[in-house]
């Protein structure tokens, strides 16, 4: 990066340390218009060394980089080639690497449009060998965790449920949303506590942006709880209280 892009960042870093500020704080900061200061904030999130936790806020850190699922990857890959439908993989398909312990099954999430289930099974099964599941019940899942000794799942559901997502790819946000969403509906063997580590790590990381969370909660039906969750967990690490109220 340009040194005189890092001589003002190491002002901000400087001046706001981990704190959140605002544009308006930044134009202050280095005395410049609000054009170049987004601009300024765009090169830096380019270059990892700026979050944003909520939409017009940011914060100086440096956050950790979030991959897909290893098993996923190929498979995403492979769908992109050879189907035109939309998908997304969510979930804990984006999120393994938050679990702080291995569960006994690895339950991965695909979205995809309704009336392309089959065909997205099919393609699946001819590059892996991760047992799928439609649409299932919790109750099916538990009769093929019993039956078959499987430690991973593709659990594949119809829907149309692909804001922020990209590439068959969903954001953290909407990743983590429709993870709480499985959860607490029962429809997964994944314990609540288990969603609240996730969530934590995160938050520390400064991995979410809160804008885009809510948002995709406001799609999916469950702002209000997703708010709700947050107050509670914001006893236990830092959230910006506009999202709060």
């Amino acid at each position: 990066m340009a040194s005189d892009y890092m001589k003002r960042y190491n002002m901000i870093k400087e001046r706001f340390g981990e704190k959140a500020f605002t544009i308006n704080d930044l134009c202050k900061l280095l005395n410049i218009k609000n054009r170049m200061a987004y601009g300024i904030m765009y090169c830096l999130k380019k270059e990892n060394l700026i979050a944003q936790p909520l939409r017009g806020l940011y914060k100086a850190c440096t956050p950790k980089t979030v991959s897909p699922a290893k098993d996923i990857e190929g498979i995403r890959k492979h769908l992109l080639k050879r189907i035109t439908r939309k998908f997304s993989f969510t979930g804990l398909s984006i999120l393994e690497s938050f679990i702080h312990h291995m569960p006994y099954v690895l339950i991965y999430h695909l979205f995809v449009e309704p009336g392309s289930a089959e065909d997205f099974e099919t393609e699946i099964k001819e590059v892996s060998k991760i047992t799928t599941l439609i649409e299932p019940s919790l109750n099916d899942i538990s009769l093929v965790l019993n039956n078959l000794h499987v430690n991973k799942l593709i659990i594949i559901r119809e829907n149309n449920y692909f804001y922020s997502s990209k590439g068959g790819l969903s954001s953290k946000e909407a990743a983590f949303t429709d993870l709480y969403f499985e959860i607490t509906r029962e429809r997964v063997p994944i314990i609540k506590t288990d969603l609240e580590e996730v969530f934590k790590s995160l938050a520390i990381n400064n991995l979410i942006n809160y804008s885009t969370l809510t948002k995709y909660a406001k799609q999916r039906g469950i702002k209000e709880e997703i708010k709700k969750f947050l107050r509670k967990m914001s006893s236990a690490t830092d959230i910006p209280p506009k999202v709060l109220r």
